[in-house]
């Protein structure tokens, strides 16, 4: 006797096989990979030795863009902690409490550094605006202010193109948001150059205004990384260009009559994805989840950003 497909709903839940295929071998969850632990203490070594710099060359030289800078390479430290931190709890392995993994906390890091920029920015800001209109001024231009400067630019730029690279290779949203702050550093620390040359043609005004700059790009940064990687912890959906071709590739299959309650959101760099489609009820289990197998080989296929995706099954009335 023919075994037929009649079930009202039936569960398939389509998984890429551990989503390890093309990881390199630190990459593996549950653990830190090697490259992100390098690339974040070496990030950190040169920050606290710039910031350092920074704010005695700083306050020698009177430069408050150049102090506002050093408390900015600061910042970039206490990042680089909390970057280590964060990425040894995302890659811990599913358990009963989190079983679509840790990658969240993650995504709760970068949304805390974001955060911390800008707190950071808006102290600076509003300490060099008062201190603007207070009239403390008496910069001192000298080769050391100038030397520092010159090194935190070279410096910080070939970081950030090194630290990028690393955050790309690992697929870290985390670590190439921590490589940013090294540009932004860099960036600021060619405001602050061209501030302490203007300063000795004496335009003193030019240190404050680039100190404010210099607050303004840090908080535009940790503004951007805190709002983007908010809209994971609020489960945002695929989007909706996505999702349209996603239900037309679908609906192409000839045994599908319907997809419909088409749910996703995000985890990490990747969408998990579940809908209801239905299938004609004369179907035998084994062609029924044939049917399925097709749909599903063909999704992942398509959108590789999709790491997990859940069909429900249900009867066609029609058929």
């Amino acid at each position: 006797m023919q075994q037929v497909f009649e079930a009202k709903t039936h569960a398939h839940s389509l998984r890429e096989p551990d989503a390890l295929r093309d990881c390199t071998p630190t990459d593996v969850v549950g653990s830190t990979p090697r490259e992100a632990v390098q690339v974040t203490l070496l990030g950190m070594a040169v920050d606290v030795l710039l910031g350092a710099a920074k704010i005695v060359a700083g306050s020698v030289s009177g430069s408050h863009a150049l102090v506002a800078d050093g408390v900015h390479s600061f910042s970039d430290a206490v990042t680089d902690i909390m970057v280590i931190i964060m990425m040894r709890y995302s890659r811990q392995p599913p358990d009963n409490d989190h079983p679509y993994g840790h990658e969240r906390f993650e995504t709760l890091g970068t949304v805390m550094m974001g955060c911390l920029l800008v707190a950071v920015s808006l102290r600076l800001a509003l300490d060099n605006i008062r201190a603007w209109l207070e009239g403390s001024s008496a910069i001192e231009t000298g080769w050391l202010a100038v030397t520092i400067a010159i090194l935190s630019i070279a410096s910080k730029e070939w970081l950030f193109r090194y630290t990028k690279r690393v955050g790309e290779q690992i697929r870290s949203e985390l670590i190439v948001s921590n490589a940013w702050h090294s540009r932004t550093d860099a960036i600021s620390s060619a405001i602050v150059l061209i501030a302490i040359v203007g300063a000795s043609a004496g335009l003193e005004w030019l240190d404050f205004v680039a100190a404010i700059a210099v607050a303004a790009a840090i908080g535009k940064i940790g503004l951007g990384m805190a709002l983007d990687n908010i809209k994971e912890l609020v489960d945002t959906a695929i989007a909706p260009d996505k999702r349209s071709r996603l239900l037309t590739l679908m609906e192409q299959h000839p045994m599908l009559d319907n997809v419909h309650s088409l749910r996703s959101r995000r985890m990490g760099k990747k969408y998990l994805v579940e809908c209801v489609v239905d299938l004609p009820g004369h179907l035998t289990i084994q062609e029924g989840s044939g049917v399925i197998e097709e749909v599903r080989a063909k999704v992942m296929s398509v959108f590789p950003e999709i790491r997990e995706f859940s069909l429900r099954v249900e009867v066609s009335p029609t058929r």
